[in-house]
């Protein structure tokens, strides 16, 4: 009875732990070839909230697609489409309930990259995403 109990225990809290995990990589290491690469041009989103909302996952969501769900201090990468394009950042569930979802729309160029960090501003009463395109080096050096 005792070792079924110890089973289901380390069980929840398994499951628990993946649920909390995101699909982005906090290894800038990965992502540097990925900038430094020629060819397809990419948009790259970095979250650095602190603190504030800690355990919750963000959305990133490139032209109505979800490209990815990072977590404090993680990076995803996403692949625009020439033109004009659009990106947001939420947070879904009870987490996310009251809180702003920016949005930013950006005409794209082919054989350009683009830097974005998402950042939370905290309130009084509520809290505020803000999602803002950043230089490369400044990108790089947050994300170090």
């Amino acid at each position: 009875m005792i070792k079924l109990r110890n089973i289901l225990t380390i069980s929840m809290l398994s499951i628990c732990l993946i649920a909390c995990s995101g699909t982005g990589t906090r290894n800038l290491s990965e992502v540097i070839p990925v900038i430094d690469q020629s060819g397809e041009s990419k948009i790259f989103v970095l979250r650095k909230t602190g603190y504030i909302c800690s355990a919750c996952l963000m959305n990133v969501v490139l032209n109505g697609e979800k490209i990815g769900r990072i977590g404090t201090s993680e990076m995803v990468v996403g692949v625009p489409k020439p033109g004009n394009n659009a990106l947001e950042v939420n947070i879904g569930g009870i987490q996310g309930v009251g809180l702003n979802k920016p949005i930013v729309n950006f005409n794209f160029k082919k054989g350009t990259n683009r830097f974005y960090l998402v950042k939370m501003k905290a309130g009084l009463v509520s809290n505020k995403l803000i999602l803002e395109e950043i230089s490369k080096a400044s990108w790089k050096n947050i994300a170090g």
